[in-house]
């Protein structure tokens, strides 16, 4: 090999490598996870104000009447952007219809990634509501929040099944109401609410049942928790039922 030869060898091994400049596809992958981003942050963020909300009535010892209102609010402002849950029984109940269903045309029905982080942030919300509660209180003579506890007199299997049945209530609304008017299913959901939480005195809902109680330095009834999800879990069987028994009409 000539000196030349040599020298300009040299030269081309010393320049630079050029990175490959990225294409249209993968623009375009870049510019939909950043939407996908943004929606996934419109939904928890709608999901953290209605429950944040929500838990403020119940930490300030609001009635069941003003109890099903806010929900009613909050149903009709926040369902079409992520579905109006605010309480991990009613994410709960529409995980498990999304296992048992083939269709996916509702926005009640959500991947099992989506419902954790509907969950974390609904249990991050109420946990700063009564956090908020709790300081605005704290001058007052009544330094307390108000916690979702039965009504004396009823026994543990009381409130077990009443809080299963109207839970699997509010879950199967949900459901069969995924679909339709928004107004029919807040409207319905915030009568179903307020009239359980008068007869009641609990307001079918796992994170105010586990937060309040815990920053308030009361026992955690453990009935006010397992009966939501037992009555959501049922509901969405039950709906699987009545799904799979509209569509063999259907076929037929």
């Amino acid at each position: 090999m000539s000196l030349n030869e040599q020298t300009n060898l040299l030269f081309l091994s010393a320049e630079p490598t050029k990175s490959a400049e990225p294409t249209k596809s993968d623009n375009k992958k870049t510019i939909d996870g950043l939407a996908a981003d943004k929606e996934l942050a419109k939904k928890l963020a709608a999901e953290f104000v209605g429950t944040y909300l929500l838990a403020t009535v119940i930490a300030g010892g609001g009635d069941g009447l003003l109890i099903g209102a806010i929900l009613t609010a909050m149903t009709f402002t926040l369902k079409s952007i992520s579905g109006g849950y605010f309480n991990p029984a009613f994410t709960f109940g529409s995980l498990i219809s999304s296992l048992l269903s083939n269709k996916d045309t509702s926005i009640q029905k959500i991947p099992f990634k989506l419902t954790l982080a509907y969950t974390a942030t609904q249990f991050t919300a109420v946990l700063i509501a009564a956090a908020a509660e709790t300081a605005m209180t704290k001058d007052t003579n009544n330094a307390t929040i108000t916690v979702p506890s039965s009504k004396q007199g009823l026994d543990w299997t009381s409130v077990f099944f009443t809080e299963m049945l109207f839970t699997f209530t509010c879950v199967l609304t949900m459901l069969t109401n995924s679909q339709k008017s928004i107004t029919h299913y807040g409207l319905s959901l915030g009568l179903i609410v307020a009239v359980g939480a008068h007869i009641t005195g609990t307001v079918f809902n796992p994170a105010m049942s586990i937060v309040l109680p815990a920053v308030a330095g009361n026992n955690i009834e453990w009935e006010l928790i397992v009966g939501p999800y037992a009555g959501a879990a049922l509901a969405a069987g039950f709906y699987k039922i009545i799904d799979w028994t509209e569509e063999n009409k259907k076929n037929e």
